[in-house]
C-alpha cells in the first residue's frame, strides 16, 4: 500500500491506496468523491470502477484502516467514525504523527 498522511491542516484529504493491480482512491466519509482504478489497462487512471467492482474498494479500504490502526489507532478509530458522520470531517483533531 501506498498512501499519504490523510490529513492536511485540519482537513481530510483523500487517501490512494495503490498496489501493483489497483489504485482506490478513498475519503472518509464522502463515498460519492471515492475512485478505483484498474492499473494494468488503465495506467491513466481515467475510467472508474468502483461502482462496478466494490468489493476490490471495500478490501483496499480495510487493509488500509488495518494499517492505519496499527500506527495511529485514534486516527483510524476517527476517519471510521467520519464515514459514519460526515459532519465530523470537518475540523480534524490534532492527531499525533508517527514516524
Amino acid at each position: 500500500l501506498t498512501s499519504r498522511y490523510p490529513l492536511v491542516g485540519d482537513r481530510f484529504t483523500p487517501a490512494t491506496i495503490t498496489t501493483a493491480e489497483w489504485s482506490y482512491q478513498y475519503w472518509p466519509g464522502a463515498p460519492k468523491d471515492e475512485r478505483l482504478f484498474y492499473l494494468p489497462t488503465d495506467p491513466g487512471q481515467e475510467r472508474d470502477l468502483r461502482a462496478g467492482r466494490p468489493e476490490i474498494a471495500r478490501d483496499l479500504r480495510a487493509a488500509y484502516l488495518g494499517w492505519l490502526h496499527e500506527q495511529n489507532p485514534q486516527m483510524a478509530a476517527w476517519m471510521e467514525a467520519a464515514e459514519r458522520d460526515p459532519a465530523l470531517r470537518f475540523p480534524a483533531p490534532a492527531f499525533p504523527r508517527s514516524g
